[in-house]
């Protein structure tokens, strides 16, 4: 987990503000008047809350055991890179979002790491995914099988409970050869149409 996973989940802001509030209501009642150590809390308190949050997000493998990943360009933007203005594909985050209430959600793109980057904090993709997996990261690009196994390897599952969504056949035909059920992306409707089929929604 990357340290930068500390200081941007918002799940984070809301039990650090209720163990913040906890801890004033106690100093309040002790009257403590040591403010070196209500500092060095309000510091620990921090941290800790991060941490339950990290590994609450890691305890979602443990009981959550199938996953859908989805491609970035042409599944989750359109435009040409680096000639064009990229644009999110209208409802693909609403859907992941619904969709992560029961399954884990990752990315696996033949992108580079800086520009997913920018891209995620942009589009605020880092409350979403459970695991970013980019070719820029590991130094191998779709189709070829290892970028995929690395998929499957950081989320948890079997190939049989996962989902990848791709906008390129290739792509498609390697998840379907390793056991992972394959979607050709060509449209948000079509892509519901088949996770209903196999029970994902």
């Amino acid at each position: 987990m990357r340290l930068r996973t500390l200081f941007r989940i918002s799940d984070v802001r809301l039990l650090l503000t209720v163990l913040i509030l906890i801890i004033f209501y106690v100093y309040d009642k002790l009257n403590v008047q040591n403010l070196p150590l209500l500092i060095a809390i309000l510091i620990a308190t921090y941290l800790l809350s991060s941490f339950i949050v990290i590994y609450a997000r890691r305890f979602r493998k443990f009981y959550k055991g199938t996953a859908i990943a989805f491609d970035m360009g042409g599944v989750l933007t359109k435009g040409e890179y680096f000639t064009e203005q990229i644009e999110e594909i209208p409802g693909m985050k609403d859907l992941m979002k619904e969709l992560k209430k029961h399954h884990l959600i990752a990315i696996c793109s033949n992108n580079n790491w800086e520009a997913y980057l920018a891209h995620e904090k942009k589009y605020g993709w880092d409350e979403i995914f459970d695991v970013e997996v980019l070719s820029g990261k590991y130094g191998i690009q779709k189709p070829d099988q290892r970028i995929y196994k690395i998929l499957l390897k950081e989320l948890g599952v079997k190939p049989q409970n996962c989902v990848f969504v791709d906008d390129r056949e290739e792509n498609v035909n390697t998840a379907i050869k390793l056991g992972m059920k394959g979607v050709l992306f060509t449209s948000r409707a079509d892509l519901i149409q088949k996770l209903r089929k196999w029970n994902y929604l």
